[in-house]
């Protein structure tokens, strides 16, 4: 097999972009709510109960869907993450193609995988519509099925979900001119990438790189938080940025493990066209923040209920 070929059929390249959405645990509905209405000026789409155990709501930030998830039952892997560590981010999920490869490699390179009640796959099994909301106007189209598998966090450097779907679902819609979008009071351009807390930079490097197909950009200092940390493109196309952030001394990352016992999804940072109206916009709305420079601003994840979001003017690809 040729390196073109070999990468065709990586994981990576199965992974749509933009990615489809960043799930927080939110047990406090009402806080998170209030603090993403606020933070992002969107519409909140309250998701129901698509599994008996949760109930979800979704908002727009940019081109991504934030999915925040509070726990409603003793039983779920989301319920036993909210008890041990709180309000925090969750997990990453992507649309992809070929699910069924995807798993074959997942499952070559030793990657554990399960369903929505945290059982153990062999097969991606396939599933009809999920439950919406009374009056949801958006539905699904005849014969709409669905594969889902979510990895072991210990072997994807944090919790990735993988959603093959004969069409997207409708809750949450794809960005576009019929999600209801408002005014956007960041000036989010885009989504700048993804911070993934991690113990070992080579580990998860040799894992994305090596064996999910991604592509290293670079590796550097992060000296404002105490990390060294590589950037990863995954997925097609222009991709989405993965941040491997490794602590080399005491900050939020290292904060952050302790805080989780492993891997963890950390931040998620958008670009903006302008960060003095950020900051305005911030200041109006009584947000206070951990970190300012020159090109980055990070909100105080208390008042949101959840995982730090930064905003800056810098390109992760330079």
């Amino acid at each position: 097999m040729t390196v073109s070929d070999s990468h065709s059929h990586s994981v990576s390249a199965r992974m749509k972009t933009p990615a489809f959405h960043v799930t927080q645990v939110a047990p406090d509905r009402a806080l998170v709510e209030d603090g993403y209405r606020r933070l992002f000026g969107q519409p909140i789409l309250d998701g129901g109960f698509p599994v008996a155990d949760r109930r979800t709501m979704f908002t727009l930030a940019g081109d991504l869907w934030l999915e925040a998830v509070t726990p409603e039952t003793q039983r779920s892997g989301i319920r036993k993450f909210s008890d041990r560590v709180g309000s925090h981010f969750h997990s990453v999920a992507w649309y992809v193609s070929d699910i069924d490869g995807l798993a074959a490699t997942l499952r070559e390179q030793g990657v554990r995988y399960f369903d929505a009640e945290g059982n153990t796959l062999d097969t991606i099994p396939l599933h009809g519509p999920i439950p919406l909301p009374d009056g949801y106007e958006l539905g699904y189209p005849p014969g709409w099925w669905s594969a889902v598998l979510f990895t072991h966090p210990r072997d994807t450097n944090g919790l990735i979900e993988f959603c093959e779907s004969m069409s997207d679902h409708p809750l949450p819609p794809r960005p576009g001119p019929a999600t209801g979008r408002s005014a956007d009071p960041l000036g989010i351009v885009g989504l700048s990438h993804l911070t993934l807390a991690v113990r070992s930079l080579q580990q998860a490097v040799d894992l994305w790189v090596g064996t999910l197909g991604g592509e290293l950009i670079k590796i550097c200092a992060n000296d404002n938080v105490g990390t060294r940390s590589a950037y990863v493109r995954i997925g097609e196309g222009e991709g989405t940025m993965l941040e491997f952030a490794e602590p080399v001394g005491a900050g939020p990352v290292a904060t952050d493990l302790d805080r989780c016992g492993g891997d963890v999804l950390h931040a998620v940072t958008f670009r903006v066209a302008d960060l003095e109206k950020v900051k305005m916009h911030l200041d109006v709305n009584r947000f206070s923040t951990t970190s300012e420079s020159e090109d980055l601003v990070v909100v105080d994840p208390g008042a949101i209920g959840g995982g730090p979001f930064g905003f800056t003017t810098r390109s992760p690809w330079s």
